[in-house]
C-alpha cells in the first residue's frame, strides 16, 4: 500500500481532519501540519515516517499563490532533496496574466 502524506497549513488541515473523521481516515494517510512560511516541512515529513530514500510523488497544487517568494524558494530547494531516483514533482503556479500553469518534473 502506498503511504499518502497530506501536508498542509495547520488551520486547513484541521478542517480536512474533521471531514476525514466523519468519513473515515484511510490507514495509508498521514497528516503533516506545516506552515511553509515558518516550518521545515522535510523535518516534519520525516517525523511522520517519510522515507526520503524511496521514490516519491510530490503534488504541490494550489499552494504557491499563498506563499512569499522566500517560502516558495525554500520549499523548492527542500523538495530537490526529497525522495530517491525517479521522484517526481507536480506543481502549479499563477502567471502574472492570471492564467494557471501546471508543471511536472522528475528527479534523476
Amino acid at each position: 500500500m502506498v503511504t499518502v502524506f497530506e501536508v498542509d497549513h495547520p488551520a486547513t488541515q484541521a478542517v480536512k481532519r474533521e471531514v476525514f473523521a466523519r468519513l473515515g481516515i484511510p490507514a495509508n494517510v498521514q497528516f503533516v501540519a506545516t506552515d511553509f512560511e515558518r516550518d521545515d516541512f522535510v523535518v516534519k515529513l520525516c517525523a511522520a515516517r517519510f522515507v526520503s530514500e524511496r521514490r516519491s510523488l510530490v503534488v504541490w497544487l494550489g499552494v504557491m499563490s499563498c506563499l512569499t517568494m522566500q517560502a516558495i524558494t525554500s520549499v523548492m530547494n527542500q523538495i530537490t532533496e526529497l525522495g530517491g531516483t525517479g521522484t517526481r514533482l507536480v506543481f502549479d503556479y499563477i502567471r502574472t496574466d492570471g492564467s494557471m500553469v501546471q508543471v511536472a518534473t522528475a528527479k534523476h
